[in-house]
């Protein structure tokens, strides 16, 4: 899976906001976007990793 591709493609809304404004609930809320297009289980765990992965990489170098 390409991550910045799937990072584009589900937080493009979230491009132009602080890291710090961003919420449990706006993960989640791609998280059903990604249900309701249909998309597989699998595919809504590996988008929510890849955003878990870009958050844990912004705490350890803050």
């Amino acid at each position: 899976m390409d991550y910045l591709a799937a990072l584009k493609n589900h937080t493009t809304s979230w491009l132009k906001r602080s890291a710090a404004t961003i919420t449990k609930k706006d993960v989640k809320d791609v998280i059903d976007l990604l249900k309701a297009d249909g998309s597989s289980y699998g595919h809504q765990r590996r988008v929510k990793g890849i955003i878990n992965k870009v958050f844990c990489f912004g705490i350890e170098r803050a």
